[in-house]
Parts: structure tokens; C-alpha cells; sequence
């Protein structure tokens, strides 16, 4: 497992693809590492992009990655970006580890996007 942000980055910066990118996201969020393009994509005009962002820490062992990743993007003015947060947060809904997850839920219940606040209802009920 690669833990080094400097590594995240050559590889990043070796292939532009938007799939590998992603992919590269992911990784690092999984191997705990967050890295430039995490912010890069956090901060970017394409709601795709950002969408990816908040996406990346769906399968991480840390709190603190989706934290860093996720939930920066919450107040996205795009719903899709912020239905992606949810389903992020839906994975650690019943974490001890995390009881900002469920908080956080039941606040996107208020959602303006109708399906940012399905998805975190879903996440709720199946709880």
C-alpha cells in the first residue's frame, strides 16, 4: 500500500484519464492518503469531477479521509455531488467511530435536492 502523497501525485500527474483519475482518488483515500487531487477535483467547475471527489473515500478504513474528502463537498450548489456525500456517509451511518455520519444524515434530510434527501433517508431507514 502506497502511503505517500508524493507517489499519489507523480502517478497523477503521468495520466490525465478521467476514469484513472478517479481511480487514483480512490486509492489513496482507501490507502488513507489524501493528496493535491483531492483538492484539485474538490475545487473544479465540472460537477463530474467533484462528484468523483466526494465519491473517493467509499471504501476508506478512516473517519478522518472522509471527513477531508466527503464532507467538504456538502455544500455543493450541485445535487448530485452532495447525493454522492450521501452515499459516502451511508457507509459509516452506524460507525461508533463516526457519529458525525448519522448527524450529518438526518441534516441532509432538509436537502433542497430530492434525491440527496432520499439517499440519506435510505441510509437512515436501513439502519
Amino acid at each position: 500500500v502506497v502511503r505517500d502523497s508524493a507517489e499519489w501525485a507523480r502517478l497523477w500527474a503521468a495520466d490525465t484519464g478521467f476514469m484513472v483519475r478517479r481511480s487514483l482518488l480512490a486509492g489513496a483515500a482507501q490507502a488513507g492518503v489524501l493528496f493535491d487531487g483531492h483538492v484539485q477535483w474538490r475545487g473544479a467547475t465540472d460537477w463530474r469531477l467533484r462528484l468523483g471527489a466526494a465519491e473517493a473515500p467509499l471504501g476508506a478504513a478512516a473517519w478522518s479521509v472522509v471527513r477531508g474528502t466527503a464532507l467538504p463537498l456538502l455544500g455543493d450548489p450541485d445535487g448530485r455531488v452532495r447525493n454522492g456525500v450521501a452515499g459516502v456517509l451511508a457507509a459509516w451511518a452506524d460507525s461508533v467511530s463516526a457519529p458525525e455520519a448519522r448527524a450529518t444524515l438526518r441534516a441532509m434530510l432538509e436537502d433542497e435536492d430530492f434525491f440527496a434527501r432520499a439517499s440519506a433517508l435510505s441510509a437512515l431507514a436501513s439502519r
